[in-house]
C-alpha cells in the first residue's frame, strides 16, 4: 500500500463516489467526493494523492486529488506529459452539467 494513503480521508470510503457511471451521476457524485477530498492532507495538484494519479496515468477517470478528469488534464504536470507513445496526451471530454468550480 503507497504510504500516503494510511491518513487519506478516502481510506475505508466506498470508491463508487469517485467514478461515476452515467454522465447523469456525475455532478453530484463529483460534489460528494470533493467533501472527501476537502478534508485530506493528500488532496490539490501539489498533493500526494495527483502525484500518484500522474505517475500511473490515472487522471482520465473519475475524481483524484479533489479534481475531475478535465481539471486534472489542465494541469502543467499532466498537460506537458508525453505519453507512452510520444505523443501529448488528449484532453478530457466535457461531462455534461459537471462544475468544475
Amino acid at each position: 500500500m503507497t504510504e500516503w494513503l494510511e491518513d487519506a480521508a478516502c481510506r475505508g470510503v466506498d470508491t463508487g463516489v469517485f467514478f461515476p457511471e452515467s454522465n447523469a451521476e456525475a455532478a453530484r457524485q463529483y460534489q460528494e467526493a470533493r467533501v472527501i477530498c476537502d478534508q485530506c492532507p493528500h488532496a490539490g495538484p501539489d498533493g500526494a494523492c495527483f502525484a500518484d494519479a500522474v505517475k500511473y496515468g490515472d487522471v482520465k477517470h473519475g475524481m483524484r486529488a479533489g479534481m475531475s478528469p478535465r481539471q486534472m488534464l489542465r494541469e502543467p504536470r499532466w498537460r506537458d506529459r508525453p505519453n507512452p507513445l510520444g505523443r501529448r496526451v488528449f484532453h478530457a471530454r466535457r461531462i455534461e452539467g459537471m462544475d468544475d468550480g
